[in-house]
């Protein structure tokens, strides 16, 4: 050893200090690294595994953070802080079931854990526990009226209920009450765009933009609004501020400059997941097969199921992404093994699609009547079409989730369609655009 350096203790309260100085300056990976050399010796301290953990959450590693924080928990289960982070971890690998248990186990210790309770109701959500969500929201209300996550997430969740205007008046008293309300204002405004009547819209959308200012989403569809409007400028000095925040949001403009170059005099623009299926389903009247790609929690196939009037069936692997997809690693998305709870008309095929889909359709004769395509990624889009070919004729309506919006719209669920239509002579029609549900409706002519 050299003479000066500190030995054993002295090198831990070193390295701790280092760390402590780290977080404070908001150096989080150096913070991490003086961490880790600690836990060398001091593998099994859930203290420092916690302070580790969530050093690595907001350094970006977040595989890391669930590893320090998941033992951290086991080893103490009694810190609130540990499974508040830990869920966060999880979160943002869309893990939200774990998540969602993280968070109870948090607000289990320490029940005024607003943290928790709020992020609590995002998961509830995510799950698409709609009546759970609007439980657990309207409790953390009582506790903390100013609480965003649950003014937020009981509009969403009332929404997904069918009960749109109680979801407004939600969301119009969440603006009130929360602090920083510009998200819920931006949520507002997409509960309200009409493209024929933009006022009510266009205000949520302008007051949103001034809570922040810098959000190129909101800018987006501020102007979007205006050009409802017919307040050209305005909507050009909206979009201006999209195409200068840089070439990764220019995927909003080329959306919107698609949607306007390819939609007809019936297009209609929806706003969310139940309007854009509804309007689909009314116009699928072809009597045939109704399938859906990429059910994860059950969220549209139960929408679908409960309109159809007939059987449905939903394709998954329930194991999340076979491939990476944009910023999500193989199996995001996934459900843990977990099937969802569906209507008795909705039958589940689990699997990979080319594994399931060919053998099913062996034993189904007819045409498809609408398929709805939320599997995100080009590979398994090109597989559905290969293999539903000849099943897909004049009237069939093909749904899709990711077709627009995305920083990949181009290159993966819109790929694979338009290979689709120029390999088997399809020509189509887009029945609706949702900018704000990214999805797309398309009907064979």
């Amino acid at each position: 050893m050299k003479k000066g350096s500190p030995k054993g203790g002295d090198a831990a309260q070193a390295a701790l200090a280092k760390a402590a100085a780290c977080l404070r300056d908001g150096r989080h990976g150096a913070a991490l690294k003086a961490l880790e050399k600690v836990l060398r010796k001091r593998k099994d301290a859930p203290d420092l595994l916690a302070l580790a953990g969530t050093a690595a959450l907001q350094a970006g590693d977040v595989r890391k953070a669930q590893r320090y924080l998941g033992k951290a928990t086991r080893l103490a289960p009694e810190m609130p802080e540990a499974w508040l982070n830990l869920g966060v971890a999880l979160e943002h690998e869309d893990r939200f079931r774990p998540a969602a248990d993280a968070y109870r186990k948090a607000l289990g210790l320490r029940p005024d854990y607003e943290s928790a309770a709020g992020n609590l109701c995002k998961a509830l959500h995510e799950l698409a526990r709609y009546e759970e969500t609007a439980v657990h929201c309207r409790e953390t209300l009582e506790r903390f009226p100013g609480n965003r996550e649950a003014h937020l997430n009981l509009a969403l969740a009332l929404r997904d209920l069918g009960q749109g205007e109680e979801a407004v008046a939600t969301l119009e008293k969440g603006a009130r009450a929360c602090s920083e309300a510009g998200e819920i204002l931006c949520n507002l405004g997409m509960l309200t765009f009409d493209e024929a009547a933009p006022d009510r819209a266009a205000e949520a959308f302008s007051a949103a933009h001034e809570c922040l200012p810098d959000h190129p989403l909101v800018a987006f569809f501020l102007g979007l609004a205006r050009e409802a409007q017919g307040r050209s400028g305005e909507a050009r000095a909206a979009f201006d501020r999209v195409a200068n925040s840089g070439p990764r949001n220019a995927y909003m403009l080329e959306s919107w400059n698609y949607v306007r170059k390819a939609r007809t005099p019936r297009t209609r623009i929806t706003l969310a997941t139940q309007d854009t299926l509804d309007l689909a389903l009314e116009a699928a009247n072809v009597e045939g097969l109704i399938l859906e790609f990429g059910v994860r929690f059950g969220r549209s196939i139960r929408m679908i199921g409960a309109n159809a009037g007939q059987a449905v069936h939903g394709f998954d692997s329930f194991e999340g992404l076979p491939e990476d997809w944009s910023e999500r690693g193989v199996g995001s998305y996934t459900t843990e093994g977990v099937l969802p709870e569906v209507p008795d008309n909705v039958r589940l095929h689990v699997g990979l699609f080319e594994d399931t889909l060919p053998g099913f359709l062996e034993g189904e004769p007819g045409p498809l009547r609408l398929t709805n395509i939320d599997c995100d990624l080009y590979s398994s889009t090109v597989t559905i079409f290969d293999n539903l070919a000849e099943r897909i004729v004049p009237g069939s309506v093909i749904v899709f989730d990711e077709y627009i919006m995305n920083p990949r719209w181009q290159e993966d669920e819109f790929k694979a369609f338009q290979e689709a239509c120029a390999a088997h002579g399809w020509r189509y029609e887009y029945l609706a655009f949702s900018p704000f549900s990214r999805q797309a409706v398309a009907i064979i002519l």
